[in-house]
């Protein structure tokens, strides 16, 4: 692939793309502690857990979503990643759920 043209950044678009990046990345390591700490059965069964898990999710949901211009795209393709987690996170979790109290179906 030839690029006929030049491609240029502002020092500002970068700055704001990765003050962007590293804002998701805080918050997906809050969802990743949350999730350490789920792994306790006496915290996962606890309603403390699952108000941490909703909060985690709203808040990289939030920053996720208030990406404009440039950053449409990039969010587009997080936010898409991030429903397959989220999606695979509710399957696990009910699977657990099943486990820890032996219901079945």
């Amino acid at each position: 692939m030839t690029l006929s043209g030049k491609i240029s950044v502002k020092a500002e678009t970068i700055a704001h793309v990765v003050k962007e990046l590293e804002s998701i990345s805080q918050k997906y390591d809050e969802i990743a502690q949350n999730f350490g700490k789920i792994a306790q059965l006496n915290y996962y069964s606890s309603e403390k857990a699952a108000h941490s898990m909703e909060n985690g999710y709203s808040s990289a949901a939030t920053v996720i979503s208030g990406l404009k211009g440039p950053l449409s795209t990039l969010g587009g393709g997080v936010m898409n990643s991030a429903q397959k987690f989220f999606e695979a996170d509710e399957h696990w979790g009910t699977e657990f759920a099943k486990l820890y109290y032996n219901i079945e179906g």
